[in-house]
C-alpha cells in the first residue's frame, strides 16, 4: 500500500468513528411519537444515520428488551390495584369485561396505563371465538372466560401479545401489572341486548351499548343483558348496570322464586303476629327467619365501599327498591320500561386475587 493510500484508508475510518450529527427536526419528531428520553432518541438516530423509521424501531425492540427485564424482576409484587374495562359492541350483541391490575392507585390514574386499558379491552372485545366457556351458557347468551394465562396470549392489531404490551408499560411506569381476567359474553339471538356501565363515573357519563362506542373504565363494573319490547331508554339502562353494582344482587329473581319468597316472608310475618298476640316475645321476624344483614364481603378490594346494606329480598334484582327512587322496585321500573332482565354480571378490581 502506498503512502498516499494508507493516508487515505485512515483518514476515511477516522470520519466514520466521528458521531452522527443529529437532525434537530428528526429528533423532536422521534421523541414526540415515542415518548422516550431526549437521550435515548438521539442515540437511535445516529445509531442509523438520521434514519428515523429504523431509529423508531430499534427503540420499540430496546423497551420491550427492558419492559420483559423490569416485568420479570418485579413479579412477585402484589397487584390488587387498577382498572376494569367494559366495551360494547356497536349492535349491543357482545360485551367484554376486562381486568388489568398495578401496584398503586397513583398508577392506575396514569394516562399511560388509562390508554393500555382501553387499548387490551377493544382487543378482548374483537377477539375471536375460543374454547374456553364459562360453563353457565345458554342458548340466549354465551360467556367465554378467560384467565391471566389465556388473555395475555392474546393478539392486538399490531401484532404484539397482550402480554408483550404489559411489559412494556411496566417497563415504562416501574411496577408489575397484571392482566388478570377477562370475559366476553355474546348473543346471536334476535331482540336481545347487552349493555354495561362502571363505577366512578366513567368520563363519557354514558352507557356502553346501544350503539354507543369506545371502552368505559373504573373500579367496579356490571353487564345487563336485556329484552326491550319498547324504545331504548339509555338512563334506565345505565341505573339498571348502577343497581346491579350498588346492591349487588344473587340472582335476578324467577317467578317461582320470587313466589316462595313472598310466601315464606308473609307466613314468617303471621307467625310473628300470632307471637305477639299471644304476648309472646319473638325475634324470629320476617327478616331475622330470611338472615337479614348488611351485604356480605363490603367491596373493599379497591378501597371504595360501594354496597349499600341490604335486606333478604336484596338478593332478587326485581324486589329490590329502584335506587334512583326508592317509591318503585326494580320490577315496576323495569316493567314500566319493557325491559325483561335475562342475565347480568357484577365484577370490582382486585376481587380474583382476593
Amino acid at each position: 500500500m502506498s503512502a498516499l493510500s494508507y493516508r487515505l484508508f485512515h483518514a476515511t475510518a477516522a470520519i466514520r468513528n466521528v458521531a452522527v450529527s443529529v437532525d434537530k427536526t428528526l429528533l423532536s419528531k422521534l421523541r414526540k411519537s415515542t415518548g422516550y428520553s431526549l437521550s435515548h432518541c438521539k442515540k437511535a438516530l445516529q445509531i442509523h444515520e438520521n434514519n428515523i423509521e429504523e431509529a423508531d424501531k430499534w427503540l420499540a425492540a430496546q423497551a420491550q428488551a427492558e419492559g420483559w427485564a423490569k416485568a420479570s424482576k418485579l413479579s412477585g409484587r402484589a397487584a390488587s390495584q387498577g382498572l376494569l374495562g367494559i366495551a360494547v359492541q356497536r349492535d349491543s350483541r357482545r360485551a367484554t369485561v376486562m381486568e388489568l391490575n398495578c401496584e398503586t392507585d397513583f398508577v392506575a390514574r396514569n394516562a399511560m396505563f388509562i390508554e393500555l386499558a382501553q387499548e387490551l379491552t377493544q382487543t378482548c372485545l374483537t377477539a375471536k371465538e375460543t374454547s374456553f366457556l364459562s360453563g353457565n351458557d345458554s342458548p340466549t347468551i354465551q360467556k367465554e372466560v378467560w384467565n391471566s394465562e389465556q388473555v395475555s396470549k392474546m393478539v392486538a392489531a399490531d401484532g404484539k401479545t397482550l402480554a408483550d404490551k404489559v411489559a412494556l408499560a411496566v417497563g415504562r411506569l416501574g411496577e408489575n401489572m397484571l392482566l388478570s381476567r377477562a370475559l366476553k359474553m355474546s348473543t346471536s339471538e334476535e331482540g336481545v341486548e347487552l349493555y354495561g356501565y362502571t363505577h366512578p363515573v366513567p368520563a363519557t357519563n354514558t352507557v356502553a351499548g346501544g350503539g354507543s362506542e369506545g371502552v368505559l373504565l373504573g373500579k367496579f363494573g356490571a353487564v345487563v343483558t336485556v329484552r326491550r319490547t319498547k324504545p331504548l331508554d339509555a338512563r334506565i339502562m345505565k341505573h339498571l348496570c348502577l343497581q346491579v353494582i350498588g346492591m349487588d344482587p344473587e340472582c335476578i329473581g324467577t317467578k317461582e322464586e320470587l313466589k316462595k319468597y313472598t310466601e315464606e316472608t308473609e307466613a314468617a310475618s303471621e307467625s310473628q303476629a300470632d307471637s305477639s298476640a299471644s304476648g309472646t316475645d319473638s325475634t324470629a321476624g320476617a327478616d331475622t327467619a330470611a338472615g337479614a344483614d348488611t351485604a356480605a364481603g363490603a367491596d373493599t378490594a379497591a378501597g371504595t365501599d360501594v354496597s349499600l346494606e341490604k335486606l333478604p329480598k336484596d338478593r332478587f334484582l326485581l324486589l329490590q327498591d329502584w335506587l334512583d327512587d326508592d317509591e318503585y322496585t326494580v320490577q315496576e321500573v323495569l316493567e314500566e320500561a319493557g325491559i325483561e332482565v335475562l342475565d347480568f354480571v357484577r365484577l370490582q378490581v382486585g376481587e380474583s386475587s382476593a
